[in-house]
């Protein structure tokens, strides 16, 4: 076996687990929906990671502070964007849809990304990538509707899945800003000021949950969940995904999110006991045909 073929091994088991932890992100926002609000969720998640990767980034941040001096409102923007809006919405649509809803509405992620690359990049689309990206987009409504044509009708959609759908919205708009902006910046140094700005940005809000709703109890439960919030899917996640990507590249690197969709079916039914319904086959397949046909990659003769 050669070097490579080695490394590129590694890889693929460090997508496998990329994956897996991102699930514990889904998981969580369904399993602790009724015990930390979603604002203190979202703040206190970032904010326990910013605490824990500045110290291993500083010397970048140091390095790379006249970038960092001359772009922080767009680093903001896309902090608040990715790490505290595209958070917050899914904690919220844990109080009334399932981790199985949430992780196939996730997986459209990718599509609405091809989307505001055509708008905002002017990245043109082939036939079959619009093709993929209108099966794609049935896939979600028929997740939605939960495969009632009645309800479809009558488009009495679930607060939690249009939550759900505003994460992957604003999972596509950190996409495309991140690409257009063009942030020479180390992985770590912008996970750290990523995290800063998702905390920063959901301060205002978490006060004013604190004294409307009020702050979460204080118990192994939460503090075991925000640990995990910013171990597993930030800390973890991000840092296996982010190696993988750089031994198999972005394309190959795409397919954590099939990963991560397969591990919260089982592990939603496992631990949860959710119930996986035809409505789920039906649209989870359609979204993820439609995935696959806008991001192939065109023939050329």
């Amino acid at each position: 076996m050669t070097s490579q073929r080695r490394r590129e091994i590694i890889a693929f088991i460090a997508l496998l687990a990329a994956g897996t932890s991102f699930s514990a992100n889904i998981l969580t926002a369904r399993g602790a929906a009724q015990t930390i609000p979603p604002f203190a969720l979202a703040f206190w998640r970032w904010g326990t990671l910013a605490l824990i990767v500045l110290p291993f980034a500083w010397k970048d941040l140091v390095a790379y502070r006249a970038v960092i001096r001359q772009r922080w409102a767009v680093l903001f923007v896309l902090g608040a964007i990715g790490m505290g809006i595209c958070a917050v919405t899914l904690y919220f649509a844990g109080h009334t849809t399932s981790a199985t809803n949430m992780a196939l509405i996730a997986t459209s992620s990718p599509i609405l990304v091809v989307i505001g690359a055509r708008l905002f990049l002017d990245e043109r689309m082939n036939a079959v990538q619009i093709c993929g990206v209108m099966l794609a987009l049935l896939g979600v409504i028929i997740i939605i509707a939960r495969g009632d044509a009645e309800t479809l009708a009558k488009i009495r959609f679930t607060t939690g899945d249009l939550w759900a759908l505003a994460s992957s919205v604003g999972w596509a708009v950190y996409a495309v800003m991140l690409k257009r902006e063009g942030l020479a910046l180390p992985g770590l140094a912008l996970l750290a000021i990523g995290a800063v700005a998702g905390a920063v940005s959901m301060a205002p809000f978490l006060l004013w949950e604190t004294f409307t709703v009020g702050p979460p109890a204080l118990s192994l439960t939460t503090v075991g969940a925000v640990l995990m919030l910013a171990l597993v899917p930030s800390l973890l996640g991000y840092g296996l995904h982010a190696h993988a990507t750089m031994v198999l590249g972005a394309n190959r690197a795409a397919l954590m999110g099939y990963i991560t969709l397969v591990a919260v079916v089982a592990l939603a039914w496992l631990v949860l006991g959710e119930r996986l319904e035809p409505y789920h086959l039906a649209g989870g397949a359609a979204v993820l045909t439609g995935v696959w046909l806008t991001n192939r990659k065109r023939q050329t003769t």
